[in-house]
């Protein structure tokens, strides 16, 4: 069977992510491929466990509404102490897909992590510095929790790109969520 019509694969993948709070659909498909013996190749589209994702929330989180504008409203706050990082609020809290538990994740804008890491500092935020470190890659980005959410800021350098763009917000889409969705 083609592993592009892998429901089974899909409703995993998106299950991972709801129970594990796994943030990254591809992660989420390898994950699941392992678990089921699939080898990793052609994978199904992201897309797929989006929307696999949203409806397995809708099922199973009956506050899913309230929860995902209670984490624009915490993100957008967030983002108004970051403002001169050009700061976009990324993933689930945009999509309103969040799993229970997942972080709000902001991405922003700085020519090195440090510029992000002396703002937290500024601001008394206890944020945890997290690397990952590849032979040609390495991503630092920081972790702390505000209020009743955890939050994870991305700072972008030049070289690196952001989500795709019905993935991310800026304060003035994110308001709009919000108007909408309330």
């Amino acid at each position: 069977m083609s592993i592009e019509r892998h429901p089974e694969l899909i409703e995993a993948a998106a299950k991972l992510m709801q129970q594990e709070c796994i943030i990254e659909p591809l992660d989420a498909l390898r994950r699941a491929a392992k678990r089921l013996g699939i080898k990793p190749v052609n994978l199904p589209k992201c897309d797929a466990v989006r929307t696999a994702l949203s409806a397995r929330l809708l099922l199973f989180d009956p506050h899913l509404s309230k929860r995902i504008a209670d984490m624009r409203y915490a993100a957008l706050e967030a983002m108004v102490f970051l403002t001169e990082f050009q700061p976009r609020a990324v993933g689930g809290v945009v999509a309103g897909n969040a799993p229970k538990g997942s972080p709000i994740q902001i991405e922003c804008r700085a020519e090195h992590p440090d510029q992000v890491q002396k703002r937290l500092e500024e601001l008394s935020i206890p944020a945890q510095q997290r690397q990952l470190l590849k032979p040609d890659w390495h991503k630092t980005w920081f972790e702390f929790k505000a209020g009743d959410f955890n939050f994870e800021l991305h700072p972008l350098t030049l070289q690196e790109r952001g989500c795709k763009a019905n993935l991310s917000a800026g304060a003035d889409k994110l308001r709009e969520l919000i108007r909408v969705s309330g």
